[in-house]
């Protein structure tokens, strides 16, 4: 339904409601049934109509597209959009008067620049990874030092240089100077996409958790806390009425920001190699800040205020209570001391709806080796080729995801590893992608130049159980001593 249709809808069941609620004691028992689908009903009406409060935001970056594809080249289409060539080389007619012909995006690569092998890109897009860095580098120098070759390289491919001020104001510029150190550039799609695929590489979180694009600040999405329940039947005796319970989980986007710095004497001969290593290590840097607040957060100022699973398994309720899906291994504290006895008992508190293609279990690789591989050595029937060959990481029938935020030495009381369906039980807001700024200011007397790359995001852990039920995600503990 369209937004007219939403409000007319929602008006219509708000008078069905006070039309039953002016009755009051004389409502009939299928009335209060009636009223509560109404309260629910109105309740996600209300959710679906804040959702176009995102169209303004979204106004303002239609605007600034449609700014960008009226210039001379269409980044979309790659085609002129106007007779005019100016800043444009080499610009082929096309067959088809009154019309040119595609820009050829290929890049064409000196072998002067050709260092060394590209590691932090992938072959895509009808480009080779070594293309990709290499325009990502183009764009990093017109973005950053507004160097008039990378500026003029930028045009010619149709490559947005697109800037995001302090206050969030979007604007492009044909030409660029100074004018990032305030806010920053937002990487284009084209690489945006291989930094995301880094960060779902080197971390867990963003993987595995249910990913929820934030087109405001904030995002509140309705979760079912309860459902109806079926009672026997008493001939002349009314049916016991149940209710169907929501409540809403929201998202609020923090700021986070990596800085690093890079010698003001690199070349444009250096360039597929400083585009290749700034986009792993900020892809990285990231990785780790998500890993660390969703799977360690403890809702202080070090997370973003952000509590993970573990902190949740180990206080459900705010007053320390451990959640029951926890459950403390009987073996020890140490890791030589967990048995596979531990992992069943806690493989078993996993409820049936949370079993399924996405489960999976998280831990370190330091845990994995010395405990997991331990335990399915010792259970016998591999073969020395099977130990050699080494195996995809699974235990006990689900993949195991390996992420270094995860505990990498033992400790009492330590949950140490977690399983279950993640995108049950947690949910990770991506409200921007990421915005890269450059400053020579700063480190002058060091003749180096900063690096800042920043981006927005939340992550809620919502539903792991109670004290009573397991939730979708559960956790193995080590013993207090």
């Amino acid at each position: 339904m369209n937004k007219k249709q939403l409000a007319e809808r929602l008006a219509h069941a708000n008078a069905e409601l006070s039309a039953i609620i002016a009755k009051g004691d004389e409502c009939t028992v299928e009335e209060l049934s009636q009223a509560e689908s109404l309260t629910g009903e109105i309740r996600n009406l209300r959710v679906e109509l804040a959702k176009f409060d995102g169209l303004a935001h979204a106004a303002s970056v239609a605007s600034e597209t449609a700014a960008f594809i009226s210039a001379p080249v269409n980044p979309l289409t790659q085609t002129f959009s106007a007779p005019s060539t100016t800043n444009l080389v080499s610009a082929p007619v096309s067959s088809q008067p009154g019309q040119l012909a595609p820009v050829n995006r290929s890049a064409a690569i000196p072998a002067t620049v050709l260092r060394s092998r590209v590691s932090n890109f992938r072959d895509g897009g009808g480009q080779t990874a070594t293309e990709k860095a290499y325009q990502f580098g183009h764009w990093l120098f017109a973005t950053s030092r507004g160097n008039e070759r990378s500026l003029a390289y930028c045009r010619e491919h149709g490559i947005p240089l697109i800037a995001v001020d302090s206050g969030g104001n979007v604007r492009q510029f044909a030409h660029v100077e100074n004018v990032n150190a305030s806010g920053g550039f937002l990487v284009p799609p084209q690489w945006e996409n291989d930094l995301i695929d880094l960060r779902e590489q080197f971390g867990v979180v963003r993987r595995i958790f249910r990913n929820r694009p934030m087109s405001s600040d904030t995002l509140s999405i309705p979760r079912r806390t309860s459902g109806l329940t079926a009672y026997w039947v008493t001939d002349n005796v009314a049916i016991t009425e149940s209710t169907k319970g929501w409540d809403l989980v929201s998202l609020s986007a923090k700021k986070a920001g990596v800085l690093a710095k890079v010698s003001s004497e690199l070349s444009e001969d250096a360039i597929i190699n400083v585009a290749d290593d700034l986009a792993g290590e900020i892809a990285y840097a990231f990785a780790a800040l998500e890993d660390d607040c969703g799977l360690n957060g403890d809702g202080t100022s070090t997370y973003g205020g952000m509590t993970g699973v573990r902190a949740k398994l180990q206080d459900v309720d705010g007053a320390g209570t451990d959640a029951a899906g926890l459950f403390v291994a009987l073996g020890g504290n140490l890791y030589s001391e967990i048995l596979l006895s531990d992992f069943a008992a806690c493989k078993a508190k996993l409820p049936k709806y949370a079993d399924n293609a996405r489960t999976r279990w998280v831990c370190s690789q330091q845990f994995y080796s010395a405990v997991m591989e331990r335990l399915m050595l010792a259970a016998g029937g591999i073969t020395d080729a099977m130990i050699a060959a080494g195996a995809q990481k699974r235990f006990l029938g689900y993949p195991v995801e390996i992420s270094q935020k995860m505990p990498t030495a033992e400790a009492n009381s330590q949950v140490c590893a977690l399983l279950g369906d993640f995108t049950l039980g947690a949910s990770f807001g991506d409200r921007r992608q990421t915005t890269i700024a450059m400053s020579e200011h700063s480190s002058f007397s060091a003749d180096v130049t900063d690096i800042r790359g920043t981006e927005r995001f939340d992550i809620v852990v919502h539903d792991v159980g109670n004290s009573s039920t397991a939730g979708p995600i559960v956790g193995l503990q080590t013993a207090a001593s």
